[in-house]
């Protein structure tokens, strides 16, 4: 995560995460950023997919990208199980690793979706701030 991100904490140090993710979470927020790798697919099926494992009730791709790579959606979700269903905007970028057959999914999710395009630019801007920072240091990682 960016420096200057300093109020998102690393999950992995209050529970336990799957080895295939790093989630960190907003100290003053609901706001979670989450680096997950997974299989090779298209942005539409991770969004789809996301969309279950969130038990959605509706989702809905506001933007995508022409480079196909980077969307920008919002799914209605009852968090903590609240019977109230809240719209979270997402940020869903893909890092594909050819080299690892894999995607590293960069995904943003604010709990209080921007108003102004201003304000996405600056969630966007973070996700390329991320993934211009991804380093693959050791490709053996991904090896079965």
């Amino acid at each position: 995560i960016p420096d200057n991100q300093e109020t998102f904490v690393d999950v992995s140090e209050m529970r336990q995460i799957p080895d295939n993710q790093e989630v960190f979470v907003d100290k003053n927020s609901d706001d979670s950023i989450i680096l997950e790798l997974m299989e090779i697919a298209s942005i539409q099926s991770h969004f789809d997919d996301l969309a279950i494992a969130n038990d959605a009730i509706s989702k809905e791709i506001k933007h995508q990208y022409d480079d196909d790579n980077f969307i920008i959606g919002t799914q209605s979700v009852a968090k903590f199980n609240d019977t109230n269903p809240t719209e979270i905007m997402i940020f869903l970028s893909i890092y594909r690793l050819y080299r690892a057959d894999a995607d590293l999914l960069i995904t943003y999710n604010c709990s209080k979706p921007p108003n102004v395009p201003d304000d996405m630019n600056s969630y966007a801007l973070l996700i390329k701030e991320i993934r211009e920072s991804i380093e693959i240091v050791d490709l053996s990682i991904f090896t079965q």
